[in-house]
């Protein structure tokens, strides 16, 4: 999310336990949310350290299918196709915190080239328990299911009222059956962007371009050291304009990826210069006070499916208490026709945390009693039931308790920046 105008650099105003919501229950096992944030930070070091030496370069290593975080047991699960390599096995070996293998029966690389399949079309479309055929027009989503053990494959269906099984099939990628299981949705995905007829727009975080308000991110360095804001590629594209929150000419999209949906912009149409921070501001999605609580981004990692984290976009503002239930995603845009991923899928049980305006906004870790946070990703768009119950601005807005977000070292890759 931007300070673009920027925050102050001294952060006052509300406390930091009612920056950014979290009415979610705490996690059996812990007396309070920052006890499950301080347990949380040791079991992503770890898993850090098993990740880096099951990567080479933008792949992971064969055999490798997913690290999890479970935060109730402190406990890292790792998730193994074969037998893991001589410098993995020593990394669990040697962890400070409990590591559990567990066997999967594909690769995350498996999955990851079946899910494209998927998503293209290109396979033999089956029989759902209904009766009806498969459209593959219908796809919505596709991503791993736990564990390696397969695809998740969700069509669209007007008449199913809850999340429903209707399939297991087979499907053929590169060599290698993989097993998925269908089932159906009434909602479709969908990217957060807003359009900006009848919103009074403020808010320092809040961005224009192709008459829709979107959210930023966090600043970012390009590949000449530059700065630029980090946004979603749905609200704007390599050579489109930006403007502020009042319609002033603002900048222009430096570079974008519209399949990992992420895009980076400058001020070079602001004629009053800007002095770029790393703050990212919380609590109300609209206000426009530069008083308001700003935190500090102070590094950045790729998060886990287990892990707890927080968001703070520009309309609907801070909320934690947001669970990442799934990696590697990947879901059909429907405004525009195309496929996006792979990304997270975050799910809040309490709350509507995401909706339209939010797009480009920040995913970050925690709230530390310093008001240091660090980055985790880029929300892309929202699943699940929509509702007019949204946060902060509601406005015809409609917003759902599923996040769905870039993660930010696969943002770093797609646009060749890195963190400021």
């Amino acid at each position: 999310m931007g300070t673009l105008p920027p925050a102050n650099a001294a952060s006052t105003g509300p406390s930091r336990e009612t920056i950014a919501s979290t009415t979610a229950p705490v996690p059996g096992g812990y007396e309070s949310w920052d006890a499950l944030w301080k347990a949380q930070k040791d079991l992503v070091g770890q898993a850090d350290e098993i990740r880096k030496v099951a990567r080479r370069g933008a792949r992971f290593v064969p055999g490798y299918a997913d690290i999890t975080l479970d935060n109730e047991h402190r406990r890292v699960d790792l998730y193994w196709k074969g037998e893991p390599p001589a410098d993995v096995r020593a990394a669990v070996a040697s962890a400070k915190v409990r590591v559990q293998l567990h066997t999967a029966a594909y690769d995350f690389n498996e999955l990851q080239t079946a899910a494209r399949v998927v998503m293209g079309g290109r396979f033999t479309a089956t029989s759902l328990s209904n009766g009806r055929a498969l459209d593959t027009r219908d796809i919505v989503e596709v991503g791993p299911s736990a564990g390696g053990s397969g695809l998740t494959i969700t069509h669209f269906d007007p008449s199913t009222t809850r999340d429903a099984s209707s399939a297991t099939i087979e499907v053929s990628a590169g060599g290698v059956s993989v097993r998925a299981n269908v089932v159906g949705t009434a909602e479709r995905p969908s990217t957060t962007n807003y359009f900006r007829q009848a919103v009074p727009v403020r808010g320092g975080r809040v961005f224009i371009a192709n008459s829709s308000l979107c959210s930023t991110a966090f600043v970012v360095q390009d590949p000449a050291g530059a700065l630029r804001t980090l946004t979603a590629a749905h609200c704007v594209r390599k050579g489109q304009y930006v403007d502020t929150y009042n319609g002033q000419a603002f900048g222009v999209a430096n570079n974008s990826n519209s399949i990992q949906d992420v895009a980076i912009f400058d001020n070079s149409r602001y004629y009053t210069g800007v002095t770029y921070t790393r703050q990212v501001e919380q609590g109300a999605g609209m206000d426009t006070d530069d008083r308001v609580t700003a935190a500090l981004t102070t590094g950045a990692y790729q998060p886990y499916v287990g892990q707890w984290i927080c968001i703070s976009p520009g309309l609907s503002g801070g909320s934690c208490g947001i669970q990442i239930t799934a990696s590697g995603v990947w879901y059909e845009d429907p405004s525009a026709g195309r496929t996006i991923g792979p990304v997270f899928k975050g799910w809040s049980n309490t709350e509507n945390v995401v909706g339209s305006g939010d797009s480009g906004g920040p995913v970050f870790d925690s709230i530390s009693p310093e008001l240091h946070i660090t980055a985790l990703g880029v929300i892309s768009g929202r699943y699940g039931a929509t509702s007019t119950q949204c946060k902060s601005y509601a406005n015809g807005r409609s917003c759902s308790h599923g996040v769905l977000f870039v993660g930010i070292e696969d943002a770093y890759r797609a646009l060749g920046i890195r963190v400021w």
